[in-house]
């Protein structure tokens, strides 16, 4: 009976995703970590901010938090955060790197951006897909307010058993119509710019210039789905509980115009730019610790 090869093509694709995933985990959750406060108020400003006619400030809605709950009151909901990101930018990028390799990326051949867009429009939507509960969750979690809920798992059951379980996927329509172009956009044109700058300057780009690389991509690719994540949030929110996806967007576009659509959407980047590029940076970084070649 041969024995099996360590390298063969059997295990090699197994070990690729297990270590891809690895490294797409760890990216999430440091990116996350890092960037929370900014997310929470990006939150605050995405539900409430229209509501109070302008009266609501960076400055004032921070030191609401923190009197309401204290310096650590700046992470509330950090840990759904990194519990739902973690996981999903291991999927994302474990699945970008699985379908290049299914469409025929090898390291001789490297395919073209429109494959590389299709490619991570596909892992976007299947990472998102699977883990939105937990977005619907950590979004509750971030608006709580003291003592509303005793634990994500109270969160949980007070979601279930006062809204039912469709309360949990509040908001997927927008969210997949938003994740689709966005992820494609972000990691082709990331990839593609990537391997441009290291054409150009005939060597390896650095950490300071994958951190650009990466703010980017991902700065280009929300500017245009923006609006539906807004609304997405408003959805999650349960402020509104007989709204729809259309219901939202009409009334922001009639009684706010672009600005309504658009509102929230400098701290949402001040918080996702830098995100995503120590996430981008991370992953490459813990990928070639762990052997494998990424992006």
């Amino acid at each position: 009976m041969k024995k099996k090869n360590r390298n063969n093509t059997f295990d090699e694709p197994r070990l690729l995703w297990l270590r891809h995933f690895s490294a797409g985990i760890f990216a999430g959750g440091a990116s996350r970590t890092c960037t929370a406060p900014i997310d929470r108020l990006r939150t605050f400003f995405q539900v409430y901010g229209l509501d109070i006619n302008g009266q609501m400030t960076i400055r004032t809605t921070l030191n609401s938090m923190i009197n309401e709950g204290g310096i650590r009151s700046l992470w509330r909901g950090n840990l759904m955060n990194v519990i739902k990101i973690s996981p999903e930018t291991g999927l994302r990028f474990m699945s970008y790197e699985a379908f290049k390799r299914l469409v025929g990326q090898t390291q001789t051949y490297e395919i073209s951006i429109l494959e590389k867009f299709l490619c991570g429009s596909t892992a976007g939507f299947t990472a998102s897909a699977l883990i939105y509960p937990m977005k619907t969750i950590k979004t509750r979690l971030t608006i709580r307010k003291t003592n509303e809920y005793k634990s994500i798992m109270d969160c949980m059951m007070k979601i279930y058993h006062g809204e039912g379980l469709r309360a949990f996927y509040k908001g997927l329509l927008p969210s997949a119509l938003a994740i689709l172009p966005a992820s494609g956009i972000e990691l082709a044109l990331y990839e593609t710019l990537k391997r441009r700058i290291e054409t150009y300057q005939g060597y390896k780009t650095n950490s300071i210039e994958k951190l650009i690389v990466g703010n980017i991509s991902n700065c280009i690719s929300q500017f245009f789905i923006y609006p539906l994540l807004n609304v997405r949030t408003r959805l999650q929110s349960n402020i509104g509980q007989s709204d729809t996806m259309t219901k939202i967007l009409k009334r922001l576009w009639l009684h706010h115009g672009l600005r309504g659509l658009y509102n929230g959407f400098s701290l949402h980047m001040l918080r996702l730019a830098p995100a995503s590029g120590i996430s981008f940076l991370t992953f490459e970084y813990t990928s070639q610790l762990l052997g494998v070649k990424a992006l």
